[in-house]
């Protein structure tokens, strides 16, 4: 899965370019959380010209409760952007127990470490598409990931962070 803007340069064409070979392997469907900031007709026709369409759902805007669903019932969140500050995206799908990849931004070499997923340079779909084979054929490392996620997550609740603003103001 992923979740933000449907925008060229968050890479999601990089995740339609794998499908073909994750869909040798499994039948993969990859779900593009999001409003559509004019990328949605490119990325359908790349899907079509590599006949993977059918593999790929673009649900638009959700509500909370089906962000919620779609994440529970994901195992891979990709974040396959060429430029993001943070990330809340991937704590809320690492909070949902799902394995991340991410390209090398801000978020991604703060939040991911090798016991919770895979980070890769921006386009660089070999590697992308090296690691989401990795985790298909790789139930236990998927496993692994997917609860060192849920548990890494806790770390970012609001309370954890207004406790942790709460001991810097009183020591300054």
């Amino acid at each position: 899965s992923y979740m933000g803007r449907i925008q060229k340069y968050k890479g999601l064409d990089q995740v339609i370019q794998c499908l073909p070979d994750l869909n040798k392997i499994k039948e993969t469907v990859f779900v593009a959380i999001g409003e559509n900031a004019e990328d949605k007709k490119r990325l359908l026709t790349l899907a079509k010209s590599l006949g993977v369409e059918k593999n790929i759902v673009f649900p638009g805007r959700v509500s909370e409760e089906e962000k919620n669903a779609l994440l529970e019932i994901s195992e891979i969140f990709v974040f396959p952007s060429e430029q993001e500050a943070f990330g809340i995206a991937m704590l809320e799908a690492m909070a949902k127990a799902n394995a991340v990849i991410s390209t090398k931004t801000e978020g991604g070499r703060y939040l991911i470490k090798k016991e919770n997923g895979f980070v890769y340079n921006f386009q660089d779909v070999d590697d992308l598409k090296k690691k989401l084979l990795k985790l298909s054929q790789n139930k236990n490392l998927m496993n692994k990931m997917q609860k060192n996620n849920s548990i890494k997550a806790k770390n970012f609740t609001w309370k954890k962070v207004n406790d942790e603003l709460i001991k810097l103001y009183n020591s300054i």
